[in-house]
C-alpha cells in the first residue's frame, strides 16, 4: 500500500518539475519581448526627437517669413530678372 503512495509523491513531484520548466520558458518568451518593445521605444523616441526638431526648423521659417512681412514689409519678388554675364556691348 505504501507504494501507492510514494508513485503519488514521484508524480507530483514530476508534474510540478515540468509545470516549474513551462513558467520558465513562459517567463524567457515574456523576457525577450521586453526587450524587443524597449529597443522599439528606443527607436520611437528617436524619430520623436528627429520630428520635434524638424518641426521646429519649420516653425523657426514660418517666423522669419512673418517677422520679414509684418515687421520690416518685405515680400516676396513677383517679377524675377535673371542676368547673365557677359560682352557689354
Amino acid at each position: 500500500m505504501w507504494w501507492i503512495f510514494w508513485m503519488f509523491i514521484v508524480v507530483a513531484v514530476l508534474v510540478s518539475g515540468f509545470l516549474t520548466l513551462e513558467q520558465v520558458r513562459t517567463w524567457h518568451v515574456k523576457y525577450n519581448q521586453v526587450l524587443e518593445l524597449r529597443a522599439q521605444q528606443e527607436e520611437l523616441l528617436s524619430e520623436h526627437t528627429r520630428l520635434q526638431i524638424e518641426r521646429g526648423s519649420e516653425n523657426s521659417f514660418d517666423r522669419v517669413v512673418q517677422v520679414a512681412r509684418e515687421d520690416m514689409g518685405m515680400k516676396f519678388p513677383n517679377n524675377v530678372v535673371t542676368v547673365e554675364a557677359g560682352d557689354a556691348e
